[in-house]
């Protein structure tokens, strides 16, 4: 492994579309940082059905959304009902992902 990090969004592509775009990049390691990793408007994109078709070509999925997301579940990292980044990264699940 290079070191290199990619991102990438599903957006409104299809599946198969999203794991060639995967290979082709070379990607050993898809970390899913989605605090819901669900999706009513691209249910492949659910974090099992992902998971599945990751692993099925040979690439790594690792579920980081409850250390990464960025809706935690801690109430106490919220400001006036929103985010606040500068709490999130500062509590120990953020620094364990």
């Amino acid at each position: 492994m290079d070191g290199t990090l990619y991102t990438i969004g599903h957006s409104n592509i299809q599946l198969d579309d999203f794991l060639k775009i995967l290979m082709a990049a070379g990607i050993e390691v898809a970390v899913d940082v989605r605090s819901t990793p669900y999706s009513e408007y691209a249910p492949w994109f659910n974090r099992d059905k992902l998971e599945s078709a990751i692993s099925s070509k040979n690439i790594i999925y690792l579920y980081l959304g409850d250390l990464l997301g960025g809706k935690p579940k801690d109430e106490g990292c919220y400001t006036d009902g929103k985010p606040d980044y500068s709490l999130i990264r500062e509590r120990d699940f953020y620094q364990k992902g």
